[in-house]
């Protein structure tokens, strides 16, 4: 069993997610702000928790805090304000979604591996949801990973391969479809780059 999603999983599933949203309401694709906004924001939560967690011990597991739906309301309003503050005033929107996603996906990332959803750590800190781990934020990343790569190779792992393959595929075709936000984009005969407005 496993209780959480990977950096890159989280980075498809939420720009899936933002660019899909995105096409349905605007009508476009997704700007260099705003696709940078959703990798910032799909990996805050474990960028706070673990850290505070597994190194410098001031939470009581890698996924309290962040993780918690408490949390996404005034990480919301940080995210509105530096928009405000920078004059990228939209740009919360595509924070939020990209915040909402990483907890959406770890839980269900179970399920990849039969196991049923599970969103109880949403209620952190009223609900206790994984022990406490103070190994260090490399020991428990090694471990994580090598359970990870023993999956890949077990029999049920091809299951879970095909399903990373069609996560992070969609989400390279609809960032190819956006016109590759991110990347400095130049026109032809023209020596200066495209600046996304």
């Amino acid at each position: 069993m496993r209780d959480n999603m990977w950096p890159w999983e989280h980075l498809a599933f939420g720009y899936i997610l933002y660019s899909l949203a995105h096409r349905i309401v605007m009508r476009r694709g997704v700007s260099t702000p705003a696709a940078l906004t959703v990798a910032f924001a799909t990996q805050l939560p474990d960028l706070i928790d673990k850290p505070l967690a597994w190194t410098f011990e001031l939470l009581p597991s890698g996924v309290s805090l962040a993780h918690s739906a408490f949390f996404v309301p005034p990480a919301t309003i940080v995210a509105y304000l530096v928009g405000r503050l920078t004059g990228f005033r939209r740009l919360w929107i595509p924070f939020a979604v990209a915040y909402v996603s990483h907890l959406f996906g770890d839980g269900i990332s179970g399920i990849a591996y039969g196991d049923n959803p599970s969103f109880s750590f949403l209620l952190w800190p009223l609900y206790e949801t994984s022990s406490p781990s103070r190994a260090g934020l490399f020991s428990n990343f090694f471990y994580y990973f090598g359970n990870y790569l023993e999956t890949l190779a077990s029999p049920e792992g091809m299951i879970y391969v095909f399903l990373e393959l069609g996560l992070l595929g969609t989400a390279f075709l609809l960032w190819l479809w956006d016109g590759k936000p991110g990347l400095p984009r130049v026109r032809l005969g023209s020596s200066s780059p495209y600046r996304d407005r």
